[in-house]
């Protein structure tokens, strides 16, 4: 088993991470309001077994319960596997 080091030395990235794809988000909703309000999920993309590759992300409608778990809690996610995120972006900046 692998030690965890746990001290303040490790710079903590999650929340920056998370309100960047938040941010992201939000801009493109801007220019495009058919996009619906999403909860941004990021995670690992890898299960542990090599054979069953990496995700680096996906859409699922209706699969966030928020609340209560009826279907009127729920609400779409973005799932990002944070290894996808060190091959860059995919996209360029947009022509406007």
């Amino acid at each position: 088993m692998t030690a965890v080091d746990t001290s303040a030395s490790i710079p903590l990235v999650s929340a920056s991470l998370v309100a960047a794809l938040e941010s992201a988000v939000a801009d493109i909703r801007t220019r495009h309001p058919e996009i619906p309000a999403v909860v941004v999920i990021l995670g690992a993309g890898s299960t542990g077994n090599a054979a069953a590759g990496l995700t680096f992300g996906h859409f699922a409608t209706l699969r966030w319960h928020h609340g209560d778990a009826s279907d009127t809690a729920r609400l779409p996610a973005v799932f990002i596997g944070g290894e996808g995120l060190a091959r860059g972006p995919l996209i360029g900046p947009a022509d406007d």
